[in-house]
């Protein structure tokens, strides 16, 4: 009969500390869960999205592209053909 009181006794014991724990980590969880939401909110600032180019930079590159065509015109497409110019292919 002692012996049943012991574990009873320890058990109780046992349970009333997993319970404390069981609070530490509800509050820290409630932490994280707070740190996220903040986390998650966007940015005030009007950052444009990645990837879109404004009006004046896209007028910039098409007028450098334009430029290496009109280039690679001048020089006239007889060179592309000739062999040892350029890349080898695989084989």
């Amino acid at each position: 009969m002692p012996r049943e009181k012991l574990d009873r006794s320890t058990l109780e014991a046992a349970l009333i500390g997993y319970r404390q724990q069981q609070e530490l980590i509800e509050a820290k969880i409630a932490e994280i869960r707070e740190r996220l939401d903040k986390a998650a909110k966007p940015p005030t600032s009007k950052a444009r999205p990645k990837g879109i180019l404004t009006t004046p930079a896209r007028k910039k590159i098409v007028a450098a592209q334009k430029k290496r065509w009109a280039g690679f015109r001048r020089q006239g497409r007889a060179d592309v053909g000739t062999s040892g110019t350029g890349p080898r292919k695989r084989q």
